[in-house]
């Protein structure tokens, strides 16, 4: 299984959270892409809260079940719900990547959600090649969402 890097651009890059399993574009692209414009109404900064900021320590799986517990568990029974390290049996300690720190990590690919588009990337010898850019569906949803919307509390 590939890894992932779930990110927000920032002036001479960008940074996130590590996601251990599940990282390769054919499921994590179109799995954010139903998160923002579903989910989250097109409103990507309350994703990006979610996925970044309310989740310290990063993912070990985004299985795209936004509404249960969040807390990892031992048993990782298969389900679609997301499983970070911050939650649940782990408590693990915050860990944020930069793009240097995600490459040097070995990360497979990075997922960065810019306000109109979602950015996949994948590293090479000088950096990172940016394999697509996806703009979002539906994101005028966004102007008739401008309050955050609530999220799952974690377990």
């Amino acid at each position: 299984m590939s890894t992932a890097l779930i990110a927000r651009p920032t002036p001479s890059g960008f940074y996130g959270r590590f996601c251990a399993r599940g990282g390769s574009p054919d499921r994590l692209e179109g799995l954010l892409l139903r998160a923002v414009t579903h989910y989250f109404h097109g409103n990507v900064a309350v994703a990006q809260a979610y996925l970044i900021d309310a989740h310290p320590a990063g993912w070990y799986r985004l299985g795209g079940d936004f509404t249960s517990a969040t807390g990892y568990r031992h048993d990782k029974k298969e389900s679609l719900a997301n499983l970070c390290y911050c939650h649940g049996e782990t408590a693990a300690r915050p860990r944020e990547l930069d793009a240097t720190d995600a490459k040097e990590a070995g990360v497979d690919w990075a997922y960065v959600l810019q306000p109109d588009l979602l950015r996949v990337l994948t590293p090479v010898r000088d950096g990172w090649y940016e394999v697509r850019s996806t703009p979002w569906p539906y994101l005028p949803l966004s102007v008739r969402h401008p309050e955050p919307m609530p999220v799952a509390s974690a377990a």
